[in-house]
């Protein structure tokens, strides 16, 4: 399997696992207390955002605009969750119910992006014009 496949069938099984976890949290709690806590429309957005990349990432449709794409995404939480552990935060909701160390998701974005950065997709060859 070459690495670039190998990165973004890894990356979206992380990011269907965030989404699963933060859709199962807010389905657990009551949702009236969901609304009242809130931005379930963010929420909501976030979740199904994850979710499309990662089934974009799984599928090979527009392999290099996909995987630009899904570098800017992984530099985005990179940048998120470095400004709060600036702040002194030390566990991150990424993953809903589950608090990972915020170091640790810090260490994977950094990764992520890396990866994403190092291996690309390869490009088709074209068909010559006659």
């Amino acid at each position: 399997m070459r690495p670039d496949r190998l990165v973004r069938i890894i990356l979206a099984i992380l990011l269907a696992t965030a989404a699963g976890l933060k859709f199962r949290q807010s389905a657990q709690g009551s949702w009236a207390q969901y609304v009242a806590d809130g931005f379930p429309a963010f929420h909501a957005a976030v979740i199904l955002g994850e979710l499309l990349l990662a089934v974009l990432l799984i599928t090979d449709f527009c392999p290099h605009v996909l995987h630009w794409t899904a570098a800017a995404v992984f530099f985005g939480f990179l940048q998120i969750n470095l400004i709060a552990l600036l702040n002194g935060q030390t566990h991150c909701e990424c993953f809903g119910p589950l608090r990972l160390q915020l170091w640790l998701v810090l260490t994977v974005d950094v990764v992520a992006v890396l990866a994403l950065c190092n291996w690309h997709p390869k490009r088709q060859p074209t068909e010559a014009a006659a």
